[in-house]
């Protein structure tokens, strides 16, 4: 597989900024432990998305909306 140099830095940069991986100068990047997500929160993120997408949302309209509400 050939991925050029730039992407695979704005991948990794991508996945850092997210919070994913724990990146740092001279070392190697690590995968983070993420916290399960509590049942409720699912229940209604997945209530959310179901409606959004009824209502012919793009996931970035979704997440937008999700963010100015926050």
């Amino acid at each position: 597989m050939r991925i050029a140099s730039g992407t695979v830095a704005k991948a990794y940069t991508e996945l850092a900024d997210c919070g994913i991986i724990d990146t740092g100068a001279g070392r190697a990047a690590r995968v983070k432990r993420v916290k399960p997500i509590p049942e409720p929160l699912v229940r209604a993120a997945k209530t959310y998305a179901d409606e959004a997408r009824r209502l012919g949302a793009s996931l970035d309209d979704a997440f937008n909306a999700l963010c100015a509400q926050w």
